[in-house]
């Protein structure tokens, strides 16, 4: 099972579950009810994919759909976050939070992985390894 933020206004409004079903993959959302529908949309580093229309259910808005091997190769790889169509994706030097907590960017035509330095529990850091992201310390390493 993976598990990625649904965003909106930059603020993460819910969760996207994908789960094995024989030989299906499902996908399962569930946000707030910021608007009366959204458009759900998979965000990949350079694509974007239409998931479908998410609906009010319960007092959130809801959505499940079942693809086939040939439907999720349609979609971006590796996929980093849903959103409704109006997200643009993010710049390719710009930070990204990741499902896992940490965040991604493109730099050079490397991608880099920071990793919150009280989360890495690493005992005498190299300082090269040290950066300062929106006010918090990060251990930055190459993919």
């Amino acid at each position: 099972m993976s598990t990625y933020k649904i965003l909106h206004s930059g603020q993460s409004i819910g969760t996207l579950e994908t789960t094995a079903d024989g030989l299906y993959t499902v996908f399962t959302a569930r946000c707030e009810p910021v608007l009366p529908r959204l458009r759900l949309h998979v965000w990949g580093e350079n694509d974007h994919a239409y998931l479908g229309l998410m609906l009010p259910e319960n007092g959130a808005l809801y959505l499940r759909r079942r693809l086939s091997r040939l439907e999720c190769s349609k979609l971006p790889r590796p996929i980093l976050y849903a959103a409704g169509e109006e997200t643009a994706p993010p710049a390719p030097d710009e930070w990204r939070p990741a499902p896992d907590g940490t965040l991604r960017r493109l730099e050079g035509g490397v991608e880099l992985v920071a990793v919150p330095r009280e989360r890495a529990r690493v005992p005498g850091v190299p300082r090269q390894l040290l950066r300062e992201i929106d006010g918090r310390e990060y251990l930055v390493f190459p993919l």
